[in-house]
């Protein structure tokens, strides 16, 4: 069941866009990261004076990465490109065993603040080809990633020059898995939906196709969640459900044929990704 979920959603979304902020102490190997995957070899890099940002596409994932330089002068503004960030790769030079604790310092910071407290957290242990690196369960200790709690990690050895891990790491993200969260529909329970809004990607509606006589309040429901704040960016699966045929609309509004939603009316749809199964 999981699996079918799984697919169908993957079906619902299309290529799905990420925002991802890439980060690290300098010399880490960011750079030398981000154009490998954009261009698929290795180019000639300076320290980054501010940032980098390339859209790397990869199988159903369209990743916008910033790659913010990481000198001792410019971390602090690290937390000017934190807002909107879906995904965090952190690049620790695993033979730099000399500065792997203001590595850790500098990553328990950032995910300290609150625009960054829905990441999910790559990290590359990169330079993995140098005699003297750390393997990936020594930088795992040494980050204290196990401590992390209520947030999605995972840590991938990289080397790159060569490309090593990097793609390995990117399919991390593509088979993310997601949460589902099924709360109760009756009448006194609905004001309390919002309470689980904040943090939300996707949204599944599910609708009783067979209950003619409260189409109109699902109606009413749905607009209303769609117009809270946090629910801005989230795409909309409707399961329109009891009925035996099975169908996909396939452009990017649900049918006023069901519900009549004049908010994802396609004129007015342009930023809200919207499937019906």
């Amino acid at each position: 069941m999981g699996l079918a979920f799984t697919k169908i959603w993957q079906r619902m979304i299309g290529k799905q866009e990420m925002r991802i902020l890439m980060v690290g102490l300098d010399a880490a190997g960011k750079t030398t990261i981000l154009y490998k995957l954009k261009l698929g070899e290795v180019v000639t890099t300076i320290p980054t004076i501010g940032f980098n940002v390339e859209t790397v596409e990869y199988k159903n994932l369209s990743f916008t990465v910033w790659d913010v330089g990481g000198q001792d002068k410019i971390r602090p503004l690290w937390r000017h490109y934190y807002q909107g960030t879906n995904g965090l790769i952190y690049v620790v030079d695993s033979n730099d065993r000399d500065r792997i604790e203001d590595a850790r310092e500098e990553l328990n910071k950032m995910l300290n603040e609150d625009e960054m407290r829905d990441a999910v957290v790559l990290v590359f242990a990169n330079k993995q080809d140098l005699p003297n690196a750390m393997t990936a369960a020594e930088v795992t200790e040494k980050l204290g990633l196990h401590n992390l709690r209520h947030r999605q990690w995972f840590i991938q050895s990289a080397c790159a020059t060569t490309g090593d891990g990097l793609y390995e790491g990117l399919d991390w993200y593509k088979n993310l898995s997601f949460t589902v969260w099924d709360v109760g529909g009756q009448d006194m329970i609905r004001p309390l939906w919002r309470h689980y809004y904040q943090g939300t990607s996707g949204l599944i509606y599910v609708v009783d196709s067979n209950d003619r006589d409260r189409i109109e309040d699902a109606r009413e429901e749905l607009n209303k969640m769609l117009n809270e704040d946090e629910m801005r960016d989230a795409v909309v699966l409707v399961f329109a459900n009891k009925q035996a045929r099975w169908f996909w609309v396939l452009d990017g509004f649900v049918r006023e044929a069901l519900l009549g939603l004049e908010l994802l009316h396609p004129h007015d749809s342009s930023d809200r990704t919207c499937r019906m199964q």
